[in-house]
Order: C-alpha cells, then structure tokens, then sequence
C-alpha cells in the first residue's frame, strides 16, 4: 500500500472524461466556482403601459416571469388607479366575479378566468410593482372600468349620429369624468332616446349610460386603498410614481395636480417604498425616451426603465438578493 496523494483523491480531468476546453476550465478551478443560474423573479405588475411595457421587456430577456401571463392572460389586464388595482387581484383571486360584459369595458383580455392551478401563482409572487396613472375612477355599480376600455366600448354609438358622439364625448368629459350630475344626466339620457332596439347589448349600453359614476380620490383614498392591497398581496409591494407627461425641457406634467404627492405620501405612511422615473428620464433626455406623445416611453428605451424597476424590486423585496421565492419554496 502507499499513501493516497491529492493526485489520487481528485480523478485529473482526462480521466474524468473532459475535452480540451472543460480540462481548461477545470485547471483554472472555473467548475468549483460557477454559481448555478438564478431563476427569474416572479413580478405581479398592477398599472398601464409605463409599468406593464419595461416588465414585458424584462420578462423577453427572461430576466423576469410576470404573474399576469403565467396565469393565463393573452393580453396585460390593466388596473390604473388604486381601486382598479385592488378590483383586478380580487378577480385574480377569485373573491370577486365581473360579469363578462362589464369586463369588456375592464381588461383587454375580457374572456381569460384564471382557474384554480393560474390562480396559485399569486402565492409564487416574489414582488407587486404598482403604478398608479389616475385619481379618476370610473365606477359603474361597484365595478372600476378601464376609462380606455370604456371609450372603445361606446365608440358604435358615435355612429347614431353627430349629435349622439357629441353628447357621448361631453357625458364622458363634461359629466361622469367632472362628476357634474346635472351634465351627466343631460348627455346621457340625449343618447338613450337615440337607441331604439331592445337587444341585450342595447339594455347593457343604456344601463351603463344611467349608471356610471365618476369619482376623485385623495390622499386618503389612496390609503386607503394601498392598505387594502396589502391584505390581498402576499408579496412585498412596490410603487412606481405616475408622471402623466414630458414638456420639451424635461420637466414633468403632473395631472391632476397634487395626484403624485398623494400616492407619495400615501404609500410612505404605509412604509412602502416608491421608485420616481423622473431622474433615469432626466439623465437620458435629449436621446431616444419617449414617444411623440411625450407620455409613453419609446420602445428603445423601455429596456431602460426596465433594469431600474428590476433593481427597485430588489431593493424594495431584499430577499430577492438571495433568491426568488420559486426556488426558495
């Protein structure tokens, strides 16, 4: 017998089978050290398209999975304002069911219901990033419709006549939107006289025109809400500050204003931190950053944006330093 060297402890790399290049690796001590690929984070996006669109970027590189699509969904359901955030992760949940013709004017993708396995996803949520576009809810008997979705919704009835799309632009404008009630009324019952079947999507339109209601929420609604989501979330929660537009010198249009303060000032009561895009749009301006409407974050920048909200995930959920809660689990 004679004593085992180091030699003989460790198999050499040709006799463990290795070609050229993995001997290499092997000799630099590269095989020891490689730590295994993280997965990616698991992100519940709750906005419009300034959040949803740099997540999708991010998830193409998969360097994030997003909640939305593993559940089923062929298009982003959007929540724009609090109430509509809270609304969209009941129905995820499954606490809340939205009549499929009310989801029409909701979500882009009206006809997807998460089933039992999709909803199961929540709990494998690592983060909820929240961007908040509007202090302006549009509420028909409890339910918080998409003002977006809405006007789509509506947009055969233009063809009435004139004076029905002028009606139906100043019921929306002037009306639900200002909450004026006499205005409201006024346009609304314009247009019902100008509906002359009796189909169902006829009685859905002229119950929506009498019912939808518009309301402004403050900081306090905004409390409210955010501390409601926190009860629905098992995830850290993150929130993204709304800048409603871009004027040519860079500075941001705030609309309404004071609405950034609120979800400011809301979220820090509640100890959640906020991420404001203004800086990283500061730093780049004069370059390719956002569309010609001066709202929307050009398609080459959006990679952009995307690494911060990564990095703010990160920082707002700190075990995400470690690793993903799909891998933890």
């Amino acid at each position: 017998p004679f004593p085992l060297g180091e030699r003989h402890c460790h198999p050499s790399p040709r006799a463990r089978g290795l070609g050229t290049r993995a001997r290499a690796r092997y000799e630099r001590g590269l095989d020891a050290v490689a730590p295994p690929p993280t997965p990616p984070i698991m992100c519940l996006g709750l906005g419009g398209c300034p959040l949803s669109n740099p997540l999708t970027a991010l998830m193409k590189r998969k360097r994030m999975r997003l909640a939305l699509k593993d559940m089923g969904f062929a298009q982003t359901p959007f929540a724009l304002s609090v109430n509509g955030a809270t609304q969209l992760v009941r129905f995820l949940r499954g606490d809340l069911d939205i009549p499929q013709w009310v989801r029409n004017s909701c979500y882009a993708d009206p006809v997807h219901v998460p089933n039992a396995e999709q909803r199961a996803v929540l709990n494998r949520t690592d983060i909820c990033l929240v961007e908040m576009s509007t202090p302006i809810e549009f509420d028909y008997l409890g339910y918080i419709l998409n003002q977006n979705r809405l006007r789509e919704q509506i947009e055969p009835l233009y063809a009435l006549s004139v004076e029905a799309k002028k009606a139906l632009t100043r019921w929306i404008g002037e009306g639900v939107q200002k909450q004026n009630e006499d205005a409201r009324r006024k346009y609304s019952e314009m247009v019902i006289a100008m509906i002359r079947g009796d189909s169902a999507e006829e009685r859905q339109m002229v119950s929506l025109l009498r019912r939808l209601r518009g309301r402004h929420l403050g900081e306090a609604d905004i409390h409210a809400g955010l501390k409601m989501l926190i009860g629905l979330v098992d995830a850290p929660i993150g929130v993204v500050l709304h800048n409603y537009s871009y004027m040519p010198d860079g500075r941001p249009v705030i609309f309404p204003a004071g609405f950034k303060d609120d979800t400011r000032n809301a979220a820090q009561a509640l100890g959640l931190p906020c991420y404001d895009p203004l800086p990283l749009v500061l730093r780049h301006w004069g370059g390719d950053v956002l569309m010609e409407d001066a709202r929307h974050y050009a398609r080459a920048f959006e990679p952009v944006v995307a690494e911060d909200y990564l990095a703010f995930a990160r920082l707002a959920s700190p075990r995400l330093l470690f690793e993903p809660r799909a891998q933890a689990d």
